[in-house]
């Protein structure tokens, strides 16, 4: 491998690393399948969310 190409490397595996986040999916039963399409029945799972950015938070009156 040349020095080039492990640079380039080096640097896309930082680059998309850095964003990685931990993303679970919630336990699910299948209800039924039909070709490619599946009912699902969750397990109850809370979402957490809060805004990112000052323009993303909500205005006060």
């Amino acid at each position: 491998m040349t020095p080039t190409l492990q640079r380039l490397l080096c640097a896309a595996l930082l680059l998309t690393g850095l964003n990685a986040m931990a993303i679970e999916e919630p336990k699910f039963t299948v209800l039924s399948k039909e070709g490619g399409v599946e009912l699902r029945q969750y397990a109850p799972f809370l979402i957490a969310r809060r805004p990112t950015t000052l323009a993303a938070r909500p205005r006060s009156p």
